[in-house]
């Protein structure tokens, strides 16, 4: 199974056509994978290609965008030579950052991409005003990492951990730096200094993927990863507030809750902060990304991208 699927990540896949959402409106026509959706007031950027050798051979290696309302993808970094990783973009009001064989970052309008850093295989990565934050890949079997920095004007990579087993979730404020690992959160200055864990699971229990608003933590945690959570960021109590969640985004003022019933049944389901007035949103496609705008939510297949009604 581990091999089949870096096979596929390697190489690519050939998947029929997926069963389509009932609910949510295509804003494309066909395309090769579009994933690491990210989303501003005007666009939706993406990467093409799934990382792979494949989609390179079929030239959709690709970082793209599309407007809010639908059209044909505008190509601002056009591959060639180098395939474009697929798991995650960050945007700030100019530009597009991204992984390909190096750290990159691209005007929003196109034009050429300057690398940054040597940087392979970006999971995450974050923004502030001055400098980016990644956690690189690490596949079953190979060695946890630190997470790195850099200048938005390129130069050095710096590590500002030892290596984290099992980090993910990396959030930022204007003060620190915040990740989960599967014992707990854990947080640091961003110029450096101590870490400190500043929430530790119950016995028995595992925690991941972590997201932040101004306020709070939610995450993640249980013996399977089943149960959200809620944590203030002052500290206190942490709140069970749904469950049966196998991914969750975070929007302004909603959570998008990923969930399946009798094991491939996806549902996708809308609720509050608190985890009041669940409310499902669509059921039955397959997904590859998501991201939640300031007006819709927007997700993708391995085919179409896709707007949905908040």
């Amino acid at each position: 199974m581990v091999l089949t699927a870096l096979l596929t990540m390697i190489f690519g896949c050939g998947e029929s056509k997926p069963k389509e959402w009932h609910q949510a409106k295509p804003l494309t026509e066909k395309l090769d994978h579009p994933r690491a959706l990210a989303a501003d007031e005007k666009n939706i950027y993406f990467v093409l290609g799934n990382g792979t050798v494949s989609g390179q051979k079929d030239g959709n290696n690709n970082v793209a965008k599309i407007p809010l309302g639908g059209g044909n993808p505008a190509i601002i970094f056009k591959g060639g030579e180098l395939i474009p990783d697929a798991e995650a973009i960050a945007l700030d009001e100019e530009n597009v950052y991204f992984s390909a064989n190096g750290l990159r970052k691209v005007s929003k309008n196109g034009g050429e991409a300057k690398l940054l850093t040597s940087a392979f295989l970006t999971s995450e990565i974050v923004l502030d005003k001055e400098n980016i934050y990644w956690l690189p890949y690490v596949g079953e079997g190979m060695q946890p990492t630190p997470i790195y920095t850099v200048s938005k004007n390129g130069g050095e990579a710096k590590a500002v951990t030892d290596p984290r087993p099992s980090a993910n979730g990396l959030a930022i404020d204007e003060k620190n730096l915040y990740w989960v690992q599967t014992d707990g959160i854990y947080k640091m200055v961003k110029n450096g200094g101590n870490i400190e864990k500043i929430y530790t699971i119950p016995n028995g229990q595992n925690t991941t993927d972590l997201k932040m608003d101004s306020e709070n933590f939610y995450f993640r945690q249980g013996t399977s990863y089943r149960e959200l959570y809620k944590l203030a960021k002052t500290g206190g109590e942490a709140k069970q507030i749904s469950k049966d969640v196998s991914q969750f985004w975070l929007g302004e003022n909603e959570i998008v809750l990923l969930r399946y019933f009798y094991s491939f049944q996806p549902h996708l389901i809308k609720t509050d902060k608190n985890g009041q007035n669940e409310i499902e949103i669509d059921q039955d496609g397959y997904l590859s990304d998501l991201v939640v705008g300031k007006n819709k939510i927007y997700l993708s297949d391995v085919v179409k991208i896709y707007e949905l009604a908040k």
